[in-house]
């Protein structure tokens, strides 16, 4: 079935389409959710309300955008509503600026070991996972996800200067996250 049918079915309520579409959909979204969860417990509370707001939300998809970046969009601004809405979970702020511990402006490219593309996935997001919520979300959006720092400002309520702050602040913690596992 394409994706066209796929949604007019849901768009009417079809039980038996959305089965469909969650089960095509679910790989990716789990993936997604993986990356700003701090664990798979949350992941799959993120999932499961991620897609009743798809549902949800459905009746608004016109076609305007690819059917697959629709799903994306509306589960980015899901989870990070999500995590602003556990607020003692999501704000940690610190002052601590990213050092440059390790003498450098690049921290991927200073170790071979450092190179994120050479774990795998679970080892990937599992060191992402260990990152402070809001540093994570900062990272996912502007690193995977393309999004301007003016927007990650305006979706996550910070200045465009902490979010930049958070991004550095997340890779150095990535990069320490990747380098521990690598070690232990």
């Amino acid at each position: 079935m394409s994706d066209s049918e796929l949604i007019s079915l849901c768009q009417r309520g079809d039980r038996k389409a959305q089965r469909e579409l969650y089960s095509a959909y679910y790989g990716q979204m789990m993936g997604l959710c993986l990356r700003y969860a701090k664990n798979k417990e949350q992941a799959g509370d993120m999932l499961q309300s991620g897609f009743l707001k798809v549902f949800q939300q459905i009746f608004s998809y016109k076609n305007q955008d690819s059917f697959p970046e629709w799903i994306k969009n509306i589960f980015v601004q899901h989870v990070v509503q999500y995590l602003k809405s556990n607020r003692q979970e999501y704000y940690i702020t610190t002052t601590i600026k990213a050092e440059e511990a390790l003498h450098g402006t690049d921290l991927f490219h200073q170790y071979a070991d450092g190179d994120p593309n050479n774990l795998n996935d679970e080892k990937y997001v599992n060191a992402l996972q260990h990152l402070p919520p809001s540093f994570r979300s900062v990272f996912n959006m502007h690193v995977i996800d393309g999004y301007s720092h003016q927007q990650i400002s305006q979706s996550l309520e910070i200045s465009e200067e902490t979010s930049k702050q958070n991004l550095e602040k997340a890779r150095y913690g990535l990069l320490r996250n990747i380098q521990l596992q690598h070690n232990g």
